[in-house]
């Protein structure tokens, strides 16, 4: 029995479950009848936010010039983001190698020409002799050729076979001069076109220096906005005294009318957009403008994100087509929406319970009226307004510099003393080697002297024994006829014509050996002179291996890009600063914000600032320059900042030092007679911000609508009254609803 009257039980109990699942079921397809249908949910938008940094779609492009030096230092560079013209200087490389070497190949061109004309004059010279050497002997060949035509009869047969036999002997000595000549002429040519040759590659060397030279400063092709570029093997901006090397990209001026996104697509995301696609770009400096977009190109093929990253990304290009570009820079980081999203509808999210604070531990305040500062972050370290790097520095066919001396770090140093020193074993060397070469010129000056006066006077003598056998031809010729013979009379003749040619000869021969011995003397004086010049040249070079000190002030080192600093017997190179002396009574901040809030920093705004090892102490300044192009913050921080740099108001010696690190705080804007609460006694919702307003023995919450606000005010726009009192509350965490 009691079994039965548990299978009744059971089955009334399946029963009523039953019941009560079918009666909720028709009660809601009852509502649903009466309830109008609701739209068919949207699918859900696959958007896609990619980040990446602006970059000019065209630009002028400055480079890093070929010269014979490879290596360049910069001397001077326009600031990074300043306003350009057409034709400006921008930059400008040491160009004292060059026009060392440009001083050598311009006297080594005039020593080319020199020698050129001293060789046509010897040549001249050499010419004439040896035409005179043919024309004495045709000559013979004509008094010959007279005895030779008087007939066998009228002499004996010896006198006659002599006779023929020196007519032979004359033609065959006439033929030995003439190719003598022509010899000579065709090697005199070959040895002019070596010489011609000589000179071009001269005159070729000094234009390429010249060019050279001329190229080391370059000049803005375009209006614009000058951009450094990046070294990138220390993944930062080029900056003055930096070495770089040919083909490097130094600076580019962009055209900011056409701009791009160079972003990165990861490979886990391929295939979530096309090329084509719509997109907004939003900078980070100016968050509230969207810039329409497109997908321009997407790589092909992945590639590491970094060196020795394992992740893997395409590089995507997405073109600005519109928007308000003005202010936007190069490099400044932006992010893409791909594709763009609308305004989102603010949500409806009831107001979540909170815990009611604990009067014991808050404090009252009241809403009042005050000045809102409106404040961004600023980090930096101090150094001094006037510093100057301090290094090896440019010197002609220097390359090995080696630290013989150097001031020690902290030491106080006057105007003018020397504080680096290098070695200079190797320059004495080469000074006494060229004082010799200077020297020895000299003497060879003076012997070529002796040896061309000698010269000139055996041409003298030469010309006065052609002129007494000119004039004793001449007598010979103004015999009658009757008197002397007539073979004789021709004999005479043709000597007086031979002495006469002779005369003209060696007073041309005379001409070309002057300026032979002019252009030979010029040749050997400019040997002197460069080897002179190379001796000054080593002795203001050993004289500049010691650097002074280019004011009074302390000695820091300076540490390389591997932090470690410069001793005694180590070796740098040309560029490489070894230390500064700064002025430690002018300190500035050289300092940086973040991108985002680049756009709200102004030249002139006041900063407040507290050194890390004083943090108590405040200091004040106001900005004196602010870049607007944004870089790196650090090789190996990617975060993009923009520099600035601060004037203090007054400077502690006793507190400050270069390099100590610094926080501050810059004003970018003042709301006059704001109503303010402070910051802590907002408590942010999802429905929005309330304050707690005593009320009685507890506290009830009230709305409110918050504007602006820095580190410590909050702007009230709605919700409270001047002189409304709240309470400052610690945050607490919601209270979970009961049910």
């Amino acid at each position: 029995m009691k079994r039965a009257d548990l299978s009744r039980l059971a089955l009334a109990a399946v029963l009523l479950l039953a019941a009560a699942s079918v009666f909720p079921g028709c009660r809601k397809a009852s509502a649903a009848r009466g309830a109008p249908a609701a739209p068919p949910a949207s699918p859900p938008v696959d958007r896609l936010l990619l980040t990446g940094e602006l970059a000019a779609v065209r630009s002028a492009d400055l480079f890093v010039p070929e010269t014979p030096l490879w290596a360049l230092q910069l001397r001077f560079l326009a600031e990074d983001g300043a306003v350009v013209k057409q034709g400006d200087r921008v930059a400008e490389f040491d160009a004292t190698g060059l026009t060392s070497d440009l001083e050598q190949k311009r006297i080594a061109a005039v020593e080319a020409e020199t020698e050129l004309v001293r060789f046509d004059a010897d040549r001249e010279g050499t010419t004439l002799a040896k035409e005179q050497a043919v024309l004495a002997r045709r000559t013979d060949v004509e008094k010959a050729r007279i005895d030779a035509e008087i007939p066998a009869q009228l002499r004996s047969r010896r006198d006659h076979e002599e006779k023929q036999l020196a007519l032979k002997r004359a033609e065959t000595e006439l033929a030995k001069a003439a190719e003598d000549l022509a010899s000579y002429r065709t090697a005199a040519s070959a040895d002019r076109a070596a010489k011609l040759i000589a000179l071009e590659r001269a005159r070729s060397e000094r234009d390429k220096l010249e060019t050279g030279v001329a190229a080391l400063t370059l000049r803005a092709p375009k209006d614009g906005v000058f951009v450094v570029g990046e070294n990138p093997r220390e993944r930062k901006k080029l900056l003055t005294g930096d070495t770089l090397w040919p083909g490097m990209t130094l600076a580019r001026i962009p055209d900011l009318d056409a701009l791009r996104v160079e972003a990165l697509l990861f490979d886990v995301d391929d295939g979530r957009i096309r090329v084509g696609d719509r997109a907004a770009v939003v900078p980070d400096t100016f968050p509230d403008r969207r810039l329409p977009a497109r997908v321009a190109s997407i790589a092909p093929v992945a590639q590491p994100v970094g060196r020795g990253s394992p992740r893997m990304a395409f590089r995507v290009l997405v073109e600005v087509t519109g928007g308000d570009l003005s202010g936007l820079r190069p490099g400044m980081s932006v992010r893409a929406e791909v594709p763009p999203g609308g305004a989102t509808a603010p949500s409806q999210a009831r107001p979540t319970p909170f815990a009611a604070p604990d009067l014991t531990a808050a404090r009252r305040s009241k809403a009042e009226r005050r000045d809102l500062v409106l404040t961004v972050e600023l980090k930096g370290e101090l150094a001094a307004l006037d510093a100057e790097a301090i290094g090896p520095v440019k010197l002609p066919e220097v390359w090995d510099y080696r630290i013989s001396f150097l001031a020690p770090e902290g030491v106080p140093v006057k105007k003018g003393q020397p504080v680096l020193g290098f070695d200079t074993t190797n320059l004495r060397q080469q000074l006494e080697e060229k004082k010799a070469e200077s020297e020895s010129a000299g003497k060879e000056i003076e012997r070529r002297r002796r040896g061309l006066a000698l010269s000139r006077g055996d041409l003298e003598l030469q010309r006065a024994q052609a002129q007494a056998r000119h004039a004793k031809a001449t007598l010979k010729v103004d015999v009658p006829a009757e008197v002397a013979g007539a073979n004789e009379l021709r004999k005479s003749r043709f000597d007086r014509d031979l002495a006469s040619a002779e005369v003209a000869s060696v007073n041309r021969r005379l001409e070309a050996a002057e300026r032979a011995a002019r252009a030979e003397l010029s040749i050997l004086e400019g040997r002197r002179r460069r080897a002179a010049l190379r001796a000054g040249e080593l002795a203001v070079t050993i004289e500049r291996m010691t650097i002074l000190s280019p004011r009074a002030g302390t000695v820091l080192h300076v540490p390389n890009w591997n932090g470690e600093k410069k001793k005694v017997g180590d070796g740098c190179w040309f560029g490489e600063k070894v230390l500064e002396v700064p002025d430690l009574a002018r300190l500035g901040v050289q300092g940086d914000v973040d991108e985002a809030d680049a756009g709200l920093v102004a030249e002139g705004a006041a900063v407040s600032l507290r050194l890390d090892a004083h943090p108590d102490t405040e200091f004040r300044g106001r900005i004196r320059t602010v870049q607007r192009t944004v870089q790196r913050a650090s090789p190996q921080v990617p975060l993009k900042v923009a520099r600035l740099s601060v004037a203090l108001e007054k400077v502690d010696p006793e507190k400050m030092k270069p390099g100590m690190r610094i926080r501050g705080r810059v004003e970018t804007g003042r709301v006059p007679r704001a109503l303010v609460v402070p910051s802590d006694a907002v408590v942010p919702t999802e429905a929005g911000p309330f304050v707690w307003v005593p009320k009685g023995s507890g506290a009830r919450r009230v709305q409110v609508t918050v504007g602006r606000r820095n580190d410590e005010w909050v702007e009230i726009r709605s919700g409270l009254a001047e002189g409304s009192a709240i309470l400052r509350v610690a945050p607490s965490s919601p209270k979970e609803a009961s049910s």
